[in-house]
């Protein structure tokens, strides 16, 4: 399945799980989003890396707020080799489909580093900062860690 494919999807998903809200403290919403097994190290190591990963995403944003490319792309580069540093441990237990959105977020941040030193364009940067942002939004919205004491690798 194709990463845009997948990411379609995920969005699909997000509009079916959305909590419909019946009174003010209400929420009629189900979990649907796929359990991926972790021990607690793993997801807090994991979410970890995705805060970093937010704080990279202010930095690039503060930096297109002024207009100064160099700075977006020095907050950019470092961010596509922090997403190859999930545990090994997790490796061999994350959905095939995750892990190509894990690729296709990897690419979308080269697109918008090569992007940046190519064009210098706010509007493409722009654009592919949201690209980078629908990968966030559909993996969050097909997935959820579910920590486990008694995990396998597959």
């Amino acid at each position: 399945m194709s990463a845009n494919a997948l990411v379609s999807t995920a969005l699909l998903v997000s509009l079916i799980t959305v909590p419909q809200m019946t009174h003010a403290d209400t929420y009629t919403a189900k979990d649907l989003r796929i359990a991926i097994p972790v021990t607690a190290e793993e997801r807090n190591q994991t979410l970890y890396e995705m805060r970093e990963l937010l704080h990279a995403l202010f930095f690039i944003n503060s930096a297109l707020s002024n207009k100064d490319f160099k700075a977006m792309i020095a907050q950019a580069k470092p961010v596509g080799p922090l997403l190859n540093k999930f545990p090994d441990s997790m490796k061999a237990r994350l959905p095939e489909e995750f892990v190509q959105l894990g690729y296709g977020l990897h690419e979308a941040f080269d697109n918008l580093v090569r992007n940046a030193q190519d064009h210098q364009n706010l509007a493409l940067s722009l654009r592919d900062q949201s690209d980078i942002l629908t990968y966030c939004s559909g993996c969050h919205d097909m997935y959820r860690f579910e920590v486990r004491t008694n995990i396998s690798n597959k």
